[in-house]
C-alpha cells in the first residue's frame, strides 16, 4: 500500500482521494487549475506539479 504524507496527514489510498477530487471537479460549477514550475521564466521552467481548487479553502496537489 502506497502511503504520501501530506503535511501532518497521510493518503493510504491514493486512488480512493484522486477520484474523490475528480468528483468533485466534476460537479463543480468552476475549478481552479494551476501548474507548479521550477521557474516564473518560461523556456526554463519544468512543470513540477499541478494544483486545483473547487472552491476557497480546498484544494489538492499533484507532485509530477
Amino acid at each position: 500500500m502506497k502511503v504520501l504524507p501530506l503535511g501532518r496527514l497521510f493518503i493510504r489510498n491514493v486512488a480512493m482521494v484522486f477520484d474523490a477530487w475528480l468528483a468533485r471537479i466534476e460537479g463543480a460549477e468552476l475549478t481552479a487549475l494551476d501548474t507548479e514550475t521550477t521557474s516564473l521564466d518560461e523556456m526554463r521552467a519544468e512543470i513540477v506539479g499541478i494544483s486545483f481548487s473547487t472552491q476557497p479553502g480546498q484544494a489538492a496537489y499533484i507532485p509530477l
